[in-house]
């Protein structure tokens, strides 16, 4: 694992454990200070509201909530049709059929499971009394957490997607190399996969993160997540042919070897100036780019009677990939300012 990834980790840790141990801290006090039964169940609204950025936790916000609503109701209801004694038994396990079939299409209502099970626990004589005191338990931990998340060590969703996208044009950069460095050197493979994980990785957590962004338009986002995927997805492709770029370099010789150099050098230079705060890259690249490759579909195609017809479709597959590669930048060229 990389050294980048490592401190990420720990400053995640680091900023979701205090945002936690606070949160977890002031609603205790609170709910002390008001003299407020359920607060293990406030406490733990609390803690888990907490999320990565301040999108998913605006978004568990809302929806802790609704679950709870959802899970008294249901709990309720349980208990005042069902009877005593074996007839909790009856009603712990329909609510947890319901709450958790529910949950399998909208993940984040799990949590109404907590109020479901507590009510179905219950007895008629305090229900109304149990219901409202877990509900206003879990609102106010809700509550509390989102404003902790908001004050303490906040970040944005969009700060996080932004900083995703970056590291994976990085990584992309590091596959593209490596794939065709590969091309002269077959013991690369490792370096190939790493990098390939790596971006892949990164463009995950970017589209995890643009996908909760709430407070600003994360339309740009989506452009730039969209090109660097077009980029790393071609770069993907030309990975799984590479033996016929390297077979393509040994029998054309500088003829392919020259222009697949030229592209990689091109292709960096524009995604490095793009990751770079305050440079513009040369629009002459992408034109470069295109020159490289429609060298290397010129003697693709004067040479395709030579191979097989499997041969040949790998060829293309190689042109198509350096193709891919090329709109992908054209694309980043056009979405403009750095992420």
């Amino acid at each position: 694992m990389t050294s980048f990834e490592d401190n990420k980790k720990w400053r995640e840790a680091a900023r979701l454990g205090l945002q936690s141990a606070v949160a977890a801290a002031l609603l205790f006090l609170l709910m002390k200070s008001f003299q407020l039964p359920e607060k293990f169940v406030g406490i733990i609204s609390a803690v888990l509201v907490v999320s990565p950025g301040l999108g998913n936790t605006l978004v568990n916000s809302k929806h802790r909530i609704l679950a709870t609503l959802v899970g008294c109701v249901l709990g309720s209801t349980c208990l005042i049709l069902l009877p005593a004694g074996y007839g909790t038994v009856w009603a712990l396990g329909i609510s947890m059929l319901v709450m958790n079939g529910v949950a399998a299409f909208r993940p984040s209502w799990r949590y109404g499971a907590v109020a479901a099970v507590a009510l179905s626990l219950g007895s008629e004589s305090n229900l109304m009394a149990t219901a409202l005191e877990r509900t206003i338990a879990i609102g106010l931990g809700v509550s509390v957490g989102s404003v902790v998340a908001l004050v303490v060590w906040p970040e944005k969703s969009s700060t996080r997607a932004r900083r995703a996208i970056r590291h994976a044009l990085r990584e992309t950069i590091n596959y593209l190399d490596a794939t065709v460095a590969d091309t002269s050197s077959p013991t690369n493979d490792e370096r190939v996969k790493e990098t390939r994980s790596r971006g892949a990785r990164h463009l995950e957590d970017a589209k995890d993160a643009a996908s909760n962004v709430r407070i600003a338009d994360p339309s740009e986002l989506r452009k730039w997540i969209g090109s660097v995927d077009r980029i790393h997805q071609a770069v993907s492709l030309l990975d799984r042919v590479r033996g016929n770029l390297r077979h393509l370099g040994n029998e054309y010789g500088k003829t392919v070897t020259e222009p697949v150099r030229k592209i990689q050098q091109d292709t960096e230079a524009v995604l490095e100036a793009i990751t770079a705060s305050g440079d513009s890259p040369d629009p002459h690249n992408v034109n470069h780019l295109r020159t490289s490759i429609d060298e290397i579909r010129r003697e693709v195609c004067e040479r395709t009677d030579r191979a097989d017809p499997e041969e040949t479709t790998r060829n293309h597959a190689v042109v198509f990939a350096l193709d891919e590669i090329a709109e992908g930048v054209s694309q980043l060229m056009e979405v403009g300012a750095t992420p």
